[in-house]
């Protein structure tokens, strides 16, 4: 997770963005038996709308699947160096390891098979 937040702050930096806000919210608990949890990382920023889009293509050759959702774009009043203000949401994907469940016959697992 650090090396995400890393990259991600490496390419703002590289966009010559003005970062207004970078959110990392708690990683949220696997659902359903998939091993992997959903990790939203919110970004807004104040650029060039060509600086933008080679963010956006930046992110889509990380080497893990980085979805960009919930995009938004304004156009700034005074457009002298940058001309934009976006928000987006940079939602990637999280191994977790699964809880181990109690084998059978061991306190908590299932009976043993005859009784």
């Amino acid at each position: 997770t650090e090396q995400i937040i890393k990259k991600i702050k490496s390419l703002v930096d590289q966009g010559d963005f003005t970062l207004l806000r970078l959110t990392f919210p708690k990683l949220a608990e696997a659902q359903g038996g998939d091993p992997y949890s959903e990790w939203p990382i919110t970004v807004a920023v104040e650029g060039g709308y060509h600086n933008l889009a080679m963010l956006f293509d930046k992110l889509s050759k990380f080497s893990r699947i980085v979805n960009v959702e919930e995009f938004n774009l304004i156009a700034l009043q005074a457009q002298v160096d940058k001309t934009l203000s976006a928000t987006f949401v940079a939602k990637t994907f999280v191994y977790s390891e699964p809880k181990e469940v109690p084998a059978a016959g061991a306190p908590g697992g299932a009976p043993p098979a005859g009784n």
